[in-house]
């Protein structure tokens, strides 16, 4: 699993966040697409795929999101996704024939040893490009929503392998056995009976671009049927963002509200979303008569499925009890449960376990901040004399330059790091973080002083001494400063509901993942089977094939369903509309 809080792995992703924050927003690569795909004039644009013409009794295609972090938990769920049958729910399920990637295809930047090793590898592993056969069945279609991760590259690797390049040859999807037929970022799909599948791109900002928005209404205008049902796939969840944050307006998700009101007409049936690394589900309230739970509902839903790899994001102290408005949804289903998922934050009291690197850049953090304590005789004062050695500090780094600017860096660094939409906690949540390291930084600066030479400050100490004072300065940062901050991601989430991802990306969390598979039956009614693996496979083995199977199957480690399944009547649906 990526290590978030290795000093290198912090360094490399905040330089590739900030050079695609400039020139991803200033050269949208959405555009230029559109240039190369344009339609001749008089011809509106059609889908990507249609797929309504399918025979069979049934049509299944399955969802999986946030993918290419660690490999175990990215290779368990491709291969449940490629089991040639895979029982939930009383029911023998198949892969779906098309395969949708829900935005975030590879952890921590998008590059092409990223992409080659944590995404194509463990799926070409998984369902390897078969050798031809005039009498296999047809091959499935992949398509892909590109997160923010993957426009940190502004999408070079996402275009090189996800989009149809038009060279004569069928393309697929690195050496795997499904096939490319998308030609932009995002893409519509026509499925059978009466069902479409779009999914967006929603770059950086969680903004639409005109000529995608003109996609889309081209499609609406010249190809969608007024009984038609849709299922919309964004990156991000944008009603769970705005009930978490409703007083930010970078957070109003701009045209998206204008894009599924006045280009979708407001008829999106099933929301589905990733970026959020759970599973979710909200349900449209109705005042209507109550369902019993075995009915095929004519609900609209809003499911976050983020569990497709990537490390867990935790499901307790969102308030999302309810989210949009007119309609409200309410919350149906959390996976895990969010007293699970409390219990996992305890972890982040062991911070230092799971990011030992961390404290490479704590201890040299308190080295550098120790130089503001250590121009002091501190080291003449023992335990007795606390006041006059806290005094003695305060007053050596008030009053000199250097040690001043940096302390204040110091403090404004940890306003900018804590979560919230709130000024007084800002400052507040900030100064306390602050005030804890400046306080470890002291206590083993005093001792280290105290334990050298006690008679003479540092800048008389031989090159010995101060050699021997920073490496123990070091190892107390090393030490006490990733343990600070454990406590603080702990204190931060489970009692204030703050940094929802910092506390559990430094979990590394494999286990509780998901995807989604839906089934479009013959009369037009979809189930989604929401899919959880709660631990991941860890050992595996090769087959006779080639394919990686588990070295030995345990119950814990299988496919479940998280609940359900849901069933959206696609009957009942129409003559709800036609009586409203």
């Amino acid at each position: 699993m990526v290590g978030w809080y290795d000093p290198g792995q912090l360094a490399r992703t905040a330089i590739q966040v900030a050079i695609s924050t400039i020139f991803g927003r200033n050269s949208d690569r959405r555009l230029f697409e559109s240039l190369a795909k344009k339609e001749p004039a008089g011809r509106n644009a059609g889908p990507d795929l249609d797929v309504s013409e399918t025979k069979g009794d049934d049509f299944w295609f399955d969802y999986i999101a946030d993918v290419g972090d660690g490999f175990n938990s990215t290779y368990t769920m491709a291969y449940y996704l490629t089991e040639p049958t895979l029982p939930l729910g009383g029911e023998n399920t198949k892969p779906g024939q098309i395969l949708i990637f829900g935005g975030d295809e590879v952890y921590p930047v998008a590059n092409k040893p990223s992409y080659e090793q944590k995404l194509i590898g463990p799926y070409e592993t998984a369902f390897p490009r078969p050798k031809p056969n005039a009498d296999a069945p047809p091959l499935p279609h992949v398509f892909a929503i590109p997160g923010n991760h993957d426009w940190y590259d502004s999408l070079v690797e996402f275009s090189f392998n996800f989009l149809e390049k038009h060279f004569g040859a069928t393309r697929f999807f690195g050496g795997t056995g499904w096939k490319l037929a998308q030609q932009r970022s995002y893409f519509a799909i026509k499925l059978p009976h009466g069902w479409w599948l779009l999914g967006t791109d929603m770059q950086l900002g969680s903004a639409l671009d005109t000529p995608q928005m003109e996609f889309f209404d081209q499609i609406m205008k010249a190809h969608v049927k007024p009984d038609d049902k849709i299922i919309l796939c964004h990156a991000e969840p944008n009603w769970i963002t705005r009930a978490m944050y409703p007083d930010l307006p970078e957070f109003d998700n701009r045209n998206i509200g204008f894009f599924e009101g006045q280009i979708l007409k407001r008829r999106t049936n099933i929301f589905v979303a990733g970026d959020r690394h759970y599973y979710r589900r909200h349900e449209e309230r109705s005042d209507g008569p109550k369902e019993n739970a075995t009915d095929c509902t004519a609900k609209r839903q809003r499911i976050v499925a983020g569990g497709g790899g990537a490390f867990l994001h935790p499901t307790h102290k969102e308030a999302v009890d309810t989210v949009g408005s007119q309609p409200v949804y309410e919350l149906k289903k959390s996976f895990p449960e969010p007293s699970e998922s409390w219990m996992l934050g305890l972890r982040n009291l062991f911070f230092i376990v799971w990011n030992w690197k961390f404290g490479l850049l704590t201890g040299g953090l308190y080295v550098l901040t120790a130089r503001s304590f250590l121009s002091t005789y501190l080291g003449k004062y023992d335990f007795r004399d606390l006041y006059e050695a806290l005094y003695a500090a305060a007053h050596g780094t008030l009053t000199e330059t250097f040690s001043l600017f940096w302390v204040i860096a110091i403090f404004g660094g940890f306003f900018l790091f804590t979560d919230t939409t709130s000024k007084i906690y800002r400052f507040v949540g900030g100064f306390l973080h602050g005030l804890a390291h400046l306080t470890g930084v002291f206590l083993v600066s005093w001792q280290v002083s105290r334990f050298i030479d006690p008679t003479k400050p540092p800048v008389n100490w031989t090159i010995g001494q101060l050699l021997l004072g920073g490496l123990l300065v070091f190892i107390g940062g090393f030490l006490i400063g990733p343990i600070i901050m454990g406590i603080y991601l702990f204190i931060s989430l489970n009692i204030f509901g703050r940094h929802h991802n910092e506390a559990f990306s430094a979990l590394k969390i494999e286990g509780y993942k998901n995807f989604l598979r839906f089934k479009i039956r013959e009369n037009g009614d979809l189930t989604i089977y929401p899919v959880g693996v709660k631990k991941v496979i860890k050992r595996w083995r090769p087959n006779s094939t080639g394919r990686l199977v588990p070295h030995k199957k345990r119950k814990e480690n299988d496919a479940f369903l998280i609940e359900g399944p849901i069933c959206f009547s696609k009957a009942r649906e129409h003559s709800a509309e036609q009586r409203s």
